[in-house]
């Protein structure tokens, strides 16, 4: 993999591990009032922003092992 796609699954990782935290002790913090799942939803864009990045990625693989004959299907 390239390093800016290392790069991207790390970060993106790290803050949806951050945005796990938070969105959980919003939660715990509140008795009935509701709002904490409103730091839910940045990271469900970022999780689904990283999966649209490393299916691009995963498509350029494929077409360059196509292109080279090393198909596993032989």
């Amino acid at each position: 993999m390239k390093k800016k796609t290392i790069l991207l699954l790390l970060l993106t990782g790290f803050f949806v591990g951050v945005m796990a935290q938070e969105s959980i002790s919003q939660l715990r913090w509140r008795s009935v009032a509701i709002g904490g799942e409103i730091c839910l939803i940045p990271m469900i864009a970022l999780l689904v922003w990283f999966g649209w990045m490393l299916r691009d990625e995963l498509i350029k693989a494929n077409v360059r092992r196509w292109k080279n004959g090393n198909s596993r299907r032989k």
